[in-house]
């Protein structure tokens, strides 16, 4: 197997690194003819989860014909596969480790070592002092230089009917063995022999144990890291609940049960309840991809296979918004809890159930979107036991619910259409009371009628009239076209009559003669230049009619006179074209 080399000299000049995390095999993968000297690493955290062949160590994973001298480590490796130590995981041809010092605790398979994993018979070690712990879970635990756990300053006790534990108070590893299920515990009622429990960082589960209980770990903000094994097939309520170190979680395919509690626990909050809320150095959850029960999403968040229920959003996901995708119908308890990043929340109307506490703790939210009415909001906030309410949101975070889909609807009075406005239907949401307009009819037409004229028409511009219609009294301009643009040249008759005068007014002008009736049968708009029949009916029985043409000041000189009539005369028979009479 070949690995990434380092060929040189590291000299840290007695400097240290602090807070390192690396998903590998240490600080240097490997060495090859190369020297690593007066370096410290501190509260370091160095994991390789899959089961490889790849050695780990704290400073490197493998060195060869190498020297690695005055140096600390104080943290955690975590290995899946075998060779890891505190300093080097593989030590090879001649290679030496002196004056090293391991403080951190050192998790893998097989080969497992405080200094070293596996040192070959040419390797010197001199001067090497280890004081932490180290722990195998494979056959073959025991490993070249492997410190055994100490046998001093240890707690024991049950946390199960069948489970026994080991806290090893210097090194802050606590062992489960056993078989079968922890016990259950309800917070603030019945604490954990662990709840709050500042001295545990590293806790192993050994295979035979199959549930880890509800609040078993709640509040120990210095547990950095748990191994599971495979037997384990339920992680209950409240579990990790604060685990404020905690980085990481890894759901096997054999887990089928997550935050689903005791019954008797879950009636008494009304919800089953997150194990993993407030632990806000977890940045996402790691779900065997063949586990048939979970699945994670987008932002690290965890779900159950088909996303219809939130289990846990990682506290300690740095992304600003979160996304509830629209297949959720409940978030549980404390699922969203403690991320401080969190600016906006967007909640789909799926939504139906939501645990107490489903949101707490995130100081950082700004806006919540809630695709629903606010009635669907106040009822899925509201819980049925002693509570104030579901969400609990900082002062900042503004709630924005969008309108109502009114799938259930009754229908309320009907109004009219007018020549103003469209006709329409009320109806009322029955869910959430909100009224709104429907079944539009088109409105009725306008009917208008002159009212008066605004700009007199000529031979040269268009004049403008004020209609009015009938039925809403509403108001319109309209234009009239230039003088004679609607005349009729076979007209019998012209009369001359005041701008804007319609053929209406015959009756006022006629009727003076008083010699004759008259009956006037209008064409077009009966305005000035378009034409009418006039019947007149004398004493006599005799009867004339004439078709009448109305027009005004033809020519524009400001007069309505002969010189008017006479142009238009002129039209009549052929002497004037219009546009002529348009030039004058």
């Amino acid at each position: 197997m070949s690995f990434p080399d380092f060929r040189g000299t590291f000299n840290g000049n007695g400097h240290s690194i602090k807070g390192l995390y690396i998903k590998g095999c240490g600080l240097f993968e490997s060495l090859t003819n190369a020297t690593v000297t007066n370096l410290k690493l501190v509260d370091a955290y160095i994991t390789m989860e899959d089961e490889s062949s790849y050695p780990v160590g704290g400073i490197a994973g493998q060195i060869n014909k190498s020297t690695i001298s005055f140096c600390t480590f104080k943290g955690t490796v975590i290995n899946g596969g075998d060779y890891t130590g505190g300093i080097a995981g593989r030590v090879l041809n001649g290679s030496k480790i002196s004056n090293c010092k391991n403080h951190g605790v050192i998790f893998g398979k097989n080969y497992v070592g405080g200094i070293a994993g596996l040192a070959d018979v040419k390797t010197t070690v001199e001067r090497c002092f280890n004081y932490g712990a180290t722990y195998g879970t494979g056959a073959d635990k025991k490993g070249t230089l492997n410190f055994e756990r100490p046998t001093r300053d240890v707690q024991t006790g049950q946390c199960g009917s069948s489970v026994n534990y080991v806290l090893y108070i210097k090194t802050g590893l606590l062992v489960l063995s056993g078989t079968g299920a922890t016990k259950d515990y309800i917070t603030g009622v019945s604490s954990s022999v662990f709840a709050e429990n500042e001295q545990i960082k590293y806790v192993i589960v050994e295979e035979g144990i199959t549930t880890i209980g509800d609040f078993l770990f709640e509040s120990c903000k210095n547990l950095e890291y748990i191994l599971l094994p495979e037997s384990i097939t339920s992680i209950g309520m409240g579990a990790f609940i604060e685990c404020n170190s905690l980085r990481e979680m890894k759901i096997s395919d054999k887990i089928t049960s997550i935050g689903e509690g005791n019954p008797a626990t879950v009636a008494m909050f009304g919800f089953s309840f997150s194990p993993f809320g407030g632990c806000n150095q977890m940045m996402s959850f790691d779900v065997d991809k063949s586990n048939p029960n979970y699945s994670i999403g987008e932002n690290g968040e965890l779900y159950n296979k088909d996303k219809t229920k939130l289990v846990a959003y990682p506290s300690g996901n740095v992304s600003k918004s979160f996304v509830i995708p629209n297949t959720v119908t409940e978030i549980l308890m404390g699922a969203i809890y403690g991320n401080t990043y969190l600016e906006e929340i967007y909640i789909p109307k799926s939504v139906k159930k939501a645990g107490w506490m489903s949101i707490m703790g995130c100081y950082g939210l700004k806006d919540v979107y809630y695709d629903s009415t606010e009635e669907n909001w106040r009822k899925l906030n509201t819980s049925d036991k002693a509570f104030v309410g579901i969400f609990y949101l900082p002062k900042t975070a503004t709630v924005h619910c969008t309108v109502c889909e009114h799938e259930k609807t009754e229908k309320g009075e009907t109004v009219e259409p007018t020549c103003r406005y469209e006709g329409y239907t009320v109806y009322k949401c029955v869910e959430c009371g909100h009224k709104f307009h429907s079944d539009y009819v088109n409105a009725l037409p306008h009917k208008f009628v002159y009212d008066e004229s605004l700009t007199a028409s000529t031979a040269h511009e268009e004049g403008e009239i004020m209609e009015r219609c009938e039925t809403c009294n509403v108001l319109r301009k309209v234009k009239v076209e230039k003088m004679l643009a609607g005349y009729n040249t076979d007209a019998e008759y012209i009369s001359g009559f005041n701008a804007g005068t319609s053929v209406d007014s015959f009756n006022s002008e006629l009727s003076t003669a008083g010699f004759a009736s008259f009956e006037i049968n209008s064409t077009d708009d009966a305005l000035i230049g378009t034409s009418s029949n006039v019947t007149f009916t004398y004493d006599d029985g005799n009867v004339e009619s004439y078709e009448v043409i109305l027009f005004g000041d033809v020519n524009g000189d400001g007069w309505y006179d002969g010189q008017d009539a006479v142009t238009v005369n002129m039209i009549a028979n052929g002497m004037l074209t219009r546009e002529q009479v348009g030039d004058a």
